[in-house]
């Protein structure tokens, strides 16, 4: 999933080089361990491992992974049967996990509004780490 206002910020940050690139990456890393870190402070507790199951993990530099590795996972965020309900951005992903349309299990989002969080203070984050670089180029 892209998030358009940071793609822009990275486009700006790119033209600094590698102190920017270096500082990216510790931005993205550190972001994608708060929204797990978040998640499974948000997930219910009586839900088995879930909880426990919560992890970032790295793809390539600038792409992590956050996701709860239990077969029920998306069952406790979206919910089931006639008590589903999926944020617009996300449908994709919940489709995946559609078997009849059958259950009773209400959402308890833990992820959907850690990402949200998160991401909206990355972005944050990327624009006080562009500003810091102009900053100091500027002095130099």
């Amino acid at each position: 999933m892209k998030v358009k206002g940071v793609d822009k910020v990275l486009k700006k940050l790119a033209r600094f080089g590698d102190e920017a690139d270096r500082k990216v990456i510790a931005v993205t890393m550190i972001t994608a361990q708060e929204i797990a870190t978040d998640a499974a402070q948000k997930a219910p507790t009586d839900m088995g491992k879930l909880k426990q199951s919560i992890n970032a993990t790295q793809e390539t530099p600038y792409k992590w992974w956050v996701n709860a590795n239990v077969s029920y996972a998306a069952y406790v965020e979206f919910g089931t049967g006639t008590n589903v309900e999926v944020p617009n951005e996300w449908k994709d992903i919940a489709m995946a996990y559609y078997v009849n349309g059958q259950g009773f299990m209400h959402p308890q989002p833990f992820l959907y509004p850690a990402y949200r969080k998160g991401i909206k203070q990355y972005e944050q984050d990327l624009k006080d780490l562009l500003d810091s670089l102009v900053r100091k180029f500027n002095q130099s």
